[in-house]
């Protein structure tokens, strides 16, 4: 699932991405789009270019007015790389954004994508040989443009929790990144709870948010409106 706001016609929409995996063959990818404005789902359409996603369940970013996700795709020469789905809301409509390098032969559930402020930011977590958590960032400080792709930060660990994953959520203005606990070898409970890391003091803040399997971040005005109705006044 993806979700998104067309400023032009004012309109909210969800896009759900269906992954039909059959023995033998590649897997069938279609997408629908459920617009509010007009209270119901866009006929199926066929993704072919699209082998699949990442981590169906991990958040999305919706920057510059699309939706993105990490998957991958086939190339003509029979093999396989990872790259970033965006969706523009406004168009309904698909492009493709090229990861880093050292990404693109990566086809991993601790990939993950979020917002940086205007642009998108790509992580990944894991593992080294002598099984130390490590986080590597990196960040598209021009959107659309690959050559701007920035290693911002790798972190060893990533978090207070010494043998554990952490994954990005989502940049605050002020900077900071907040990580979402993934995997832990030190709480059996995995309670996916949210810390606030201040990259310039590597500081931890622990935000008292656990419990919840699943995240989602995004940036909001403070207003009240009525989503049922066009006419309605903002206060």
């Amino acid at each position: 699932m993806g979700f998104g706001f067309d400023a032009v016609t004012n309109d909210y929409k969800v896009v759900r991405i269906t992954i039909d995996h059959r023995e033998d063959q590649d897997p069938s990818t279609f997408y629908e789009v459920y617009s509010l404005a007009g209270g119901s789902w866009s006929d199926p359409c066929s993704l072919d270019h699209v082998l699949g996603l990442n981590n169906i369940r991990k958040p999305t970013a919706f920057v510059n007015g699309a939706i993105h996700w990490d998957g991958w795709r086939r190339l003509t020469n029979g093999g396989s790389e990872c790259f970033i789905l965006a969706f523009d809301v406004g168009s309904d409509s698909f492009r493709s954004i090229v990861t880093p390098k050292d990404f693109r032969k990566l086809c991993s559930e601790h990939l993950c994508i979020s917002g940086y402020g205007k642009s998108i930011a790509l992580s990944h977590s894991y593992y080294t040989e002598i099984m130390e958590p490590c986080l590597d960032i990196w960040v598209m400080k021009e959107y659309g443009v690959e050559e701007s792709w920035t290693k911002l930060i790798t972190l060893c660990p990533p978090g207070p929790e010494g043998q554990s994953l952490y994954q990005p959520l989502w940049f605050r203005k002020s900077g900071d990144v907040v990580l979402v606990l993934t995997e832990s070898f030190v709480n059996d409970d995995r309670r996916h709870e949210l810390v606030c890391l201040d990259l310039v003091s590597k500081q931890f803040t622990n935000l008292g948010i656990d419990g919840y399997k699943y995240y989602y971040a995004e940036f909001y005005v403070e207003s009240l409106v009525l989503l049922d109705n066009t006419d309605a006044v903002s206060y």
